[in-house]
């Protein structure tokens, strides 16, 4: 078994894992409307370059986990937390939520999940101290409701 090893990357220096990581996040996409758009046109731009950052695991030939984090003046947010499917139960979930609090270092930190991904996540958010401070039905798809969870 290969060791995991995680990295950062700011968005702007990686345009070329775009495809990779828009691959790689195929299984999410499909729960918010119009994500690789996002992740394109919004996340991956040149003038947000301090305020995006990528955290990624992996082990040397393929991602396990990535964090798609949004540090600005008026939100620090853990945009996309996702571990693929195959790497679960490994603590890689837990690594990224560890070191995208660092990277905030701040006690005001979001996070908002879907409703069909809260089983998977509610165990390391509840760990790392988020709770559930509002839902919105609707938010991104009529029958889904968005969870938003803030640190203690």
């Amino acid at each position: 078994m290969r060791s995991i090893n995680y990295a950062s990357l700011f968005s702007y220096d990686h345009q070329a894992s775009l495809l990779q990581i828009s691959h790689f996040l195929s299984d999410i996409s499909a729960l918010y409307p119009n994500f690789n758009y996002w992740l394109q046109y919004k996340f991956y731009q040149p003038s947000y370059e301090n305020q995006r950052k990528i955290i990624i695991a992996h082990n040397g030939t393929a991602l396990l986990g990535i964090a798609l984090l949004k540090k600005s003046t008026y939100e620090n947010k853990i945009c996309t937390l996702y571990t693929s499917p195959f790497h679960q139960g490994q603590g890689i979930g837990s690594q990224l939520v560890d070191l995208s609090l660092q990277y905030f270092d701040s006690p005001d930190v979001l996070i908002t999940v879907a409703q069909e991904k809260l089983i998977e996540l509610a165990p390391i958010l509840k760990s790392k101290g988020f709770v559930c401070t509002a839902s919105i039905k609707g938010m991104y798809r009529p029958e889904s409701t968005e969870l938003f969870f803030n640190l203690r």
